[in-house]
């Protein structure tokens, strides 16, 4: 059975972060345990949406991007099943949860390309940004959205 466990002391924290050493993101408000039965199969990181933090981070200065967040959306930092664990539903089964946690808000997230098709069968939609320079440019981005409202 699939558990989702926020984790609330440092101890926890830590041993997250030693056991996914090259995967765990620091500076991430939010940490979840994946555990399916006794055993740790991956983690969650979420974050509220910072649009400055949020441009920055994932290079998005260089396109137009209104309405991109605001103080109801969740950004999925990162999403990690283990490699033993991977192609069993349970990254599934783990957005389903995100979406009924977070219902009625607006999901971001950055996709690694290898993951982009995974994202969009989960219902997310790719977004296109118009740049700077020239804003009769349109670009696909990296950035993936989850709403019954659009962006555009």
């Amino acid at each position: 059975m699939l558990q989702i466990k926020s984790l609330k002391n440092k101890a926890a924290h830590q041993h997250l972060k030693d056991t996914f050493k090259r995967e765990f993101l620091d500076k991430v408000k939010y940490n979840y345990l994946i555990k399916n039965d006794e055993y740790v199969v991956g983690f969650l990181q979420l974050n509220r949406f910072n649009e400055g933090e949020f441009i920055d981070g994932y290079d998005l200065a260089r396109y137009i991007t209104n309405d991109l967040g605001d103080k109801h959306t969740v950004v999925v930092e990162k999403l990690f099943v283990d490699k033993e664990y991977r192609n069993r539903g349970i990254g599934s089964l783990v957005i389903d949860w995100i979406k009924n946690r977070h219902e009625n808000k607006r999901i971001l997230l950055c996709s690694l390309q290898d993951a982009e098709l995974f994202w969009m069968k989960q219902g997310f939609k790719q977004l296109e940004f118009p740049l700077v320079e020239d804003p009769d440019d349109v670009y696909d981005t990296d950035i993936y959205c989850y709403h019954s409202i659009s962006l555009m």
